[in-house]
């Protein structure tokens, strides 16, 4: 049994780590990194959650091991809490019209702001304006928090020429199943590969793409893996 242990080593430990960091640890185990896969979590945006295959698994010398790295939730929530304090924040103005009546800027707010007093009903006209905010029909925060990632993303895609390394181990099955590696580029998208595996069938094979691609594994009828390339 002396060989087989030597041809084996255990993937450490690298929860909380940097991407940079645990690939160096990897390598440094006689291990690969083949991919990462980013999920939303509360840890530190850019830190390893966990490994595939988890940590203290054996795996022969040389074999690839999947990052799963945290990256933000998106800040749903956080839009919500913003524009119910707008409202509070526009009624300082309304101590200000003397100041404000000589400005080209406020000229035009200073009579509406000026009148308005929330202990009177009749001013009240309008107000409608305020509660429609947190409807979310006019939430100009949302759309530009989430737009930088997409900027970023498309930035590289004129890049041409690049290849895709696609590595999966298929899980333990029951009986064969029908496995399907579909890839979507710029230039559309192409089935890679078609065919029946088994459980603990182990795929490896390189894709040129165009641009941005993502490579989609189904197996079955169900999708058990995605990974984009920039």
């Amino acid at each position: 049994g002396g060989p087989e242990r030597a041809e084996t080593v255990q993937v450490p430990d690298v929860r909380g780590q940097t991407e940079g960091q645990a690939r160096q640890i990897i390598e440094q185990s006689d291990l690969t990194v083949s991919r990462v896969i980013t999920v939303e979590s509360s840890q530190a945006p850019g830190t390893v959650i966990r490994t595939e295959p988890r940590n203290g698994a054996r795996l022969p010398s040389g074999r690839a091991v999947t990052l799963h790295v945290a990256r933000a939730p998106e800040p749903a929530a956080e839009t919500q809490t913003t524009l119910q304090t707008q409202p509070a924040q526009t009624r300082p103005a309304v101590d200000a019209p003397p100041s404000m009546t000589g400005a080209s800027s406020g000229a035009g707010q200073a009579p509406e702001m000026s009148t308005w007093n929330p202990n009177q009903a009749s001013p009240a006209q309008t107000r409608p304006q305020v509660p429609a905010v947190p409807q979310g029909q006019s939430q100009p925060t949302a759309p530009s928090r989430q737009q930088p990632p997409v900027q970023i993303n498309t930035s590289v895609a004129p890049l041409q020429g690049k290849v895709a390394r696609i590595r999966y181990q298929v899980p333990p099955l029951a009986r064969p199943l029908g496995l399907r590696i579909l890839m979507n580029d710029q230039t559309g998208t192409k089935a890679l590969r078609e065919q029946q595996v088994q459980g603990g069938e182990y795929i490896s094979m390189d894709a040129p793409y165009t641009g941005n691609a993502s490579v989609t594994v189904i197996l079955g009828d169900q999708q058990v893996w995605q990974e984009r390339y920039n």
